[in-house]
């Protein structure tokens, strides 16, 4: 329990040193449902941040509306006036009908476990193509690694060269960091530096200039 609101704990701080940057969007990928439903409880009470769901429980109908509505509001982050660019997010339980409207927010997150990225596999569902990717629990297997940074990040080069991803590592998880370690071939994992979020910023415009 502890360890869990330590990780929540810095997630929020994360999010408050972005928000403070400006608009931002990005996914934050889960291994199972009961971390979700913690984490989206824990985020559901922070200012200004909009925030959808994907898990099995929903239909694919629920998840496509779902994700729908988020891309369309993080396409807005970028053209609404500054006055209209935030939201107070309203407390609702996780197993509720992910459908939060279209209004953007200062940040705009997107939760989802491992089993709902698999629908992104066909052409109907195609990648979110977002900045940044949030591994809020480590991947076990190097398909599921790939997996997230194709759907997330929407390129199928695990080095990340336009993009970045972020991995929440506790206590007791060394064997696991060094496996993902292995998934990324010649690119290195570092230690997050203080000012990570200028870093993200300038993702975000390169990424917009391209």
């Amino acid at each position: 329990m502890l360890v869990c609101r330590l990780l929540q704990s810095t997630l929020i701080d994360l999010i408050s040193a972005l928000q403070a940057r400006g608009p931002c969007a990005f996914a934050i990928v889960c291994s199972g449902r009961d971390v979700l439903d913690k984490l989206v409880t824990g985020l559901n009470q922070v200012k200004d941040l909009s925030v959808a769901y994907l898990h099995s429980d929903l239909d694919q109908a629920q998840r496509d509306l779902t994700v729908s509505q988020y891309l369309v509001r993080v396409s807005r982050q970028s053209t609404l006036p500054a006055e209209n660019k935030t939201i107070a997010s309203e407390s609702q339980p996780a197993d509720a009908l992910s459908v939060q409207g279209t209004v953007a927010a200062s940040a705009e997150v997107l939760v989802t476990t491992d089993v709902c990225l698999k629908a992104f596999e066909d052409e109907d569902h195609p990648a979110l193509k977002l900045s940044l990717l949030v591994n809020y629990d480590l991947p076990a297997k190097k398909d599921l690694y790939a997996r997230r940074i194709q759907v997330v990040c929407g390129t199928d080069d695990t080095t990340l060269t336009a993009a970045i991803a972020m991995y929440f590592v506790t206590a007791g998880q060394t064997a696991q960091l060094r496996a993902v370690e292995g998934f990324l071939g010649p690119a290195q994992l570092e230690v997050m530096p203080v000012h990570v979020a200028d870093i993200l910023q300038q993702t975000r415009q390169s990424l917009a200039a391209t």
